[in-house]
This record gives C-alpha cells, sequence and structure tokens, in this order.
C-alpha cells in the first residue's frame, strides 16, 4: 500500500516535472517559434524589399533595353541610309578617275592653250611687219614710179618684157601663197579639232608636224622664187647698165622687181597714173589735131609734113603702148584691190581665232574653278563618308557592349527570381509546420489543463510524440537557416 502510494506519488512528481519541462520546451519553442515568425517576417520583408528593388532595377534594365533598343533602331536606320555607303565609294574612286582624267586633260589644254597663244602671238607680229613693209613697198613703189616715169621709152620695153618673166614667176609665187593659205588652213581646223577632242592628240600632231613640214618646204619653194627674181633684178641690172642706166635706178628697178614678187602695190597710185596717162593721151590727141589742122594749113613744106606724120604715127603708137600700159596696170590695180580684200579678211579672220582663242581661255578658266570646286566636294564628301563610318563602327560597339550587359543583366534577373521562388516556397513550408506545431501545442496544454491522466505508457509514447516533434521543429528551425 505505501510503495503503491510512493509509486503513484513518485509518478506524479514525475509527471508533473515532464509537464514542467514539456511548458518549458514549449516555451522556448514557442519563443523561438514567435522569433523564427519575426526573423521569417524580417527575411519576407528583406526578401520583398530585394524582389522590389529587383524588380525596379528590371525596370530600369527594360527602360534602358528600351532606349538601347530605340538607338538600335536609329543606327539601323542610319545604316539603311548608309547602306550604300560602298556604292557612294564605288562613286568617289570613280569621280576621282574622272577626276584625274579630267585634270589630265586640263593639262593637256593647257599646253594646247599656250601653244596657241604663242600662235597668236606670231601671226600678230606677222601681220604687224607684213604692215610695215607694205607701208615700206608703198614708198618704195611711189619712188619706183617716180623714177619710172623719168626712164627712156627705149628702155621701158626691155624693162616689160622682164616684166613679164616676172609676172609668170608672181603667178608661181601667188601659187604657191594659195597653196600656203589652204595649208594654213587645214592647219587652224587641226588645231581647233584638237582643243576641242581633248583626247586622241598625238595622230592630229603628227598630222600637224606633217603639214609644218609641207609649209616649210612651201617657204623654202618661195625663197627660191625670190632668188630667181633677185637674180633677173641682177640681170635687169646688169641689161640696164649696159643701156646707160645709173646704179640708183639699177636699184629701184630691183626693189620694184621685190615688190611684184610680194605682191604688195599702191592701188591709188597706179590709179592715179592712169588718170595720169590718160592726161597725157588727151594732150597728145590734142597736139595731133593741132599738127594735123597745121598740116591742112600749110601744104608748102611736105617734108615736115612727113616729119609731122612720123611724129603723128610714133605718138600714136605711144599712145597705143601707153593704152596697153594702162590696161595691165588696170588689172594689175584689180589685182592689188584683190591682194588688199584678202588682207583685209585674212586680218577678219586673225581677229576671229582670237577671239575663239580668248574664249577658249575663259572656258579652260571656269573648267578649272569647277574642277576645283568638285575636287572640294568630293574631299568633303569623302571626309564625311569616313566619320561616319567611324561613327557606325563606335554605335556598333556600343550596341555590342548595351547587347552583352542587357544578357548579364537578364541572367542575373532569371537566377534572382529562381532565388525569390524558393525562398517563397521554404517560407510557406516554414509557416505550414509553424502551424502544425502551435495546433500540437494547444493540444498539449488543453490536456494539462483537463488534469488528464496519463499512465507511463501513454507517458512513454507522448514522450516519443514530444521528441519527435521536438525533432521536426529543430529540423524546421535548421530549414530557414540553410
Amino acid at each position: 500500500m505505501i510503495s503503491s502510494v510512493g509509486k503513484s506519488h513518485l509518478c506524479g512528481r514525475s509527471m508533473t516535472a515532464y509537464i514542467i519541462l514539456s511548458t518549458l520546451i514549449i516555451g522556448a519553442l514557442s519563443g523561438y517559434f514567435i522569433f523564427s515568425a519575426q526573423r521569417a517576417k524580417e527575411e519576407k520583408t528583406k526578401l520583398k524589399n530585394s524582389l522590389d528593388k529587383v524588380i525596379g532595377e528590371n525596370e530600369i534594365i527594360r527602360e534602358q533595353y528600351n532606349a538601347l533598343q530605340k538607338d538600335l533602331d536609329e543606327n539601323k536606320k542610319k545604316l539603311s541610309g548608309l547602306r550604300n555607303a560602298q556604292a557612294l565609294k564605288a562613286a568617289l574612286s570613280s569621280a576621282q578617275s574622272a577626276i584625274e582624267s579630267m585634270n589630265n586633260n586640263l593639262e593637256s589644254l593647257r599646253s594646247e592653250k599656250l601653244a596657241l597663244q604663242q600662235e597668236n602671238i606670231s601671226l600678230s607680229s606677222r601681220l604687224t611687219n607684213t604692215g610695215r613693209e607694205l607701208s615700206k613697198i608703198f614708198d618704195e613703189l611711189k619712188r619706183a614710179k617716180e623714177e619710172l616715169a623719168g626712164l627712156d621709152r627705149s628702155k621701158v620695153i626691155p624693162l616689160k618684157m622682164k616684166l613679164e618673166e616676172l609676172d609668170k614667176i608672181q603667178s608661181e609665187y601667188n601659187r604657191l601663197l594659195e597653196e600656203n593659205k589652204l595649208l594654213q588652213a587645214r592647219l587652224s581646223g587641226l588645231e581647233r579639232d584638237k582643243s576641242g577632242a581633248g583626247t586622241s592628240m598625238q595622230p592630229l600632231l603628227d598630222n600637224i608636224n606633217k603639214l609644218n613640214m609641207e609649209l616649210a618646204d612651201k617657204q623654202n619653194r618661195i625663197k627660191t622664187l625670190e632668188s630667181q627674181i633677185s637674180r633677173k633684178s641682177k640681170d635687169e641690172s646688169v641689161e640696164a647698165g649696159r643701156d646707160g642706166v645709173s646704179k640708183d635706178n639699177r636699184q629701184q628697178m630691183s626693189r620694184l622687181s621685190e615688190i611684184i614678187a610680194n605682191k604688195e602695190l599702191d592701188l591709188d597710185k597706179t590709179r592715179k597714173e592712169l588718170k595720169e596717162a590718160g592726161e597725157r593721151i588727151a594732150g597728145l590727141q590734142s597736139k595731133i589735131a593741132h599738127l594735123e589742122k597745121s598740116l591742112s594749113d600749110s601744104q608748102v613744106d611736105r617734108e615736115k609734113l612727113k616729119n609731122i606724120e612720123m611724129e603723128r604715127v610714133t605718138f600714136q603708137r605711144q599712145i597705143k603702148e601707153m593704152e596697153v600700159e594702162a590696161k595691165k596696170k588696170s588689172e594689175l590695180a584689180d589685182s592689188m584691190q584683190k591682194n588688199l580684200n584678202y588682207l583685209n579678211e585674212q586680218l577678219v579672220r586673225k581677229d576671229e581665232e582670237k577671239k575663239q582663242l580668248e574664249l577658249k581661255v575663259s572656258r579652260l578658266a571656269e573648267t578649272e574653278g569647277l574642277y576645283n570646286s568638285m575636287r572640294v566636294q568630293v574631299l568633303q564628301l569623302s571626309e564625311y563618308i569616313n566619320a561616319k563610318d567611324r561613327e557606325l563602327e563606335q554605335r556598333r560597339r556600343d550596341i555590342d557592349l548595351l547587347k552583352d550587359e542587357i544578357s548579364t543583366l537578364k541572367a542575373q534577373s532569371v537566377v534572382l527570381d529562381k532565388e525569390l521562388s524558393e525562398t517563397r516556397d521554404r517560407q510557406k513550408k516554414t509557416i505550414d509546420d509553424l502551424s502544425v506545431t502551435l495546433k500540437l501545442n494547444s493540444a498539449l496544454q488543453e490536456k494539462i489543463a483537463f488534469g488528464q491522466d496519463i499512465d507511463s505508457r501513454e507517458n512513454l509514447k507522448e514522450k516519443e510524440k514530444t521528441d519527435e516533434l521536438k525533432r521536426k521543429i529543430e529540423v524546421i528551425l535548421s530549414t530557414p537557416s540553410r
């Protein structure tokens, strides 16, 4: 009886100790659970803040991504605008080649311009010298005609024969001058074709050299004819010396021959001579009429009449000779008029050529200005294209860097989302386990409050359950810490 009471008392004390211990454990566990719940709440708040921060960073990244995408689209548009960069570079190369060709043509045109200017200067000097020589020849012709008027009639006839020979030489000289004129015209045409073409200059230059050689040959023939004229003049001088002509007259006849060889005669003086010859003819006719009247009045002196008749025949012959000479001089005057007209035409043509040369010079200046402007524009275009290429390359590198950064941020966002999901799952499991523990704790406290008797076996089972619950709580508490 006493042993059973002691045993019961001992069991009651151990039960009380167990309950106290369980209460302490449960209180500790409750405090721990509360602390863990607060800690979990704080971690949840931190996770929420981290999530909000990550979401904000994600939004910022998305905005940056959208901005980069927009910039990329703009760059793509610019790329589409510059997709013909290769074509522009090819066009630039073609333009540079064309400019190089234009530069070569410009150099060729400049050389042609200098040659034409030299030719123009040469022609101007030749025309000036020709005018001076023409003036000198007019003066010499005047003096020669004055001296020719004082020559004896018997000395004029052999001179006329020499003049006929000189006329033949002059006709040959005129023919050579016509050929020279044709060669000059062909040379001018070839030079105009050369300045207009700008290319394939070598055949034209060869042709011009050939024409220049022909021209030199013609000039040599002209010099040969002039030497023949000089020899004829010397022969005339010898014959004039035999006839008693003075040295001055021989020099004047030589000058006259040279004047005829050069076709430079005075038209006005010739017409004046024709007028004087007409007056002389009128005077001779009046004299003949007077002699005839004297002959009719005096039939006494037959000898005088015979002399008068001979004189009349002589005068008539002289009149015929003078008429023939006047006719020749008239023809010569017409020839001189033609020559003067030809010289005037040559002067007009040279003036036109000079104007054309000046026009070509102005066009060359305009072409040079256009070439310089095009060269500056091409250089500017090349610099602009190079700058755009550099800018495009830099933007491509920036886009690549931004793409890499976006990829990194996306990977970080995925990792953070995964960690957040795992944390939420762990938090949910912890809350579920905590709710189960709290339910068990409340059930245990209810049992203690009602003071139910628990035998040792039940206490043992309850203790095992409590230990198991403790282990579960430790496992649950250890899980968030991990």
